[in-house]
Order: structure tokens, then sequence, then C-alpha cells
């Protein structure tokens, strides 16, 4: 299977990230600081400097990788609404478990096991496909 990125723009993307932020609160999940928390924030505050006219100031704010990181992760969280948005409550502890850990996987400790997460952020949006 070739996978290629869909070209869109940050406001639909943005619309798109609002959706699964709607559909999380809806199916009892909250994304309250949680990795969804930042990408939804950040992708907000790109949205406002594109609009602005003001993208040179906020990679020179947060850097060309961490803008990448949450574009890239919005995507994911947005393939994963998209293809479960209408399954059961199975799906539920799984999309719960996402949202936790830390932001960076720099700063996953597998020791501790919170890589887990990401690796089953991976898993769903794998299955989304």
């Amino acid at each position: 299977m070739a996978f290629n990125f869909e070209r869109i723009s940050f406001e639909k993307q943005f619309e798109y990230l609002a959706n699964t932020k709607e559909w999380l609160k809806i199916i009892g999940i909250n994304t309250t600081n949680t990795r969804f928390e930042k990408i939804y924030n950040l992708n907000n505050i790109i949205l406002e400097h594109y609009n602005n006219n003001s993208l040179n100031h906020l990679l020179e704010e947060h850097g060309k990788l961490e803008l990448s990181l949450v574009l890239i992760d919005a995507s994911s969280f947005i393939n994963i609404y998209k293809a479960f948005k209408d399954e059961k409550s199975h799906m539920h502890p799984k999309l719960k478990k996402i949202l936790e850990g830390p932001y960076y996987s720099w700063e996953e400790d597998p020791s501790k096991g919170d890589n887990e997460n990401r690796n089953l952020f991976f898993e769903l949006e794998t299955a989304a496909f």
C-alpha cells in the first residue's frame, strides 16, 4: 500500500482537529493536560500566525522540529478520528491511552513503559489506513 500525505490547509487541519477534540469529549475522553491538548493548542497558534503572516516568528519561537512534529501528530489524530469515529466503545480505552505520556519521544523512558502510548498511537493510525 502506498502512503500519500493529503495536502491540507492549516485552517482545514485545525477544523478536523477541533472535530477530533469534540468527538473525544463526546465519548468521555478528557484531553486536558494531554499530548492531544498540546497538539491542539500549537495547531491553533500555527493557524493564528499563518493568518497574521508571522510564521517566521513562530519558527523562531518553536523551531522546525517541534512544529513539524505537531503537524504530523495532528494528521495522525485526524486519521484515527476519521477511521474510528463510528466504532463502538471497545476502542475508547485505547484512545484514552494514546493521549498519555510525554509529548516528545526522546522524553520517554522505556523502563517506565511510557513509550507504549506512542506505540499504540502508531498502531491505531496504521489500523486507520
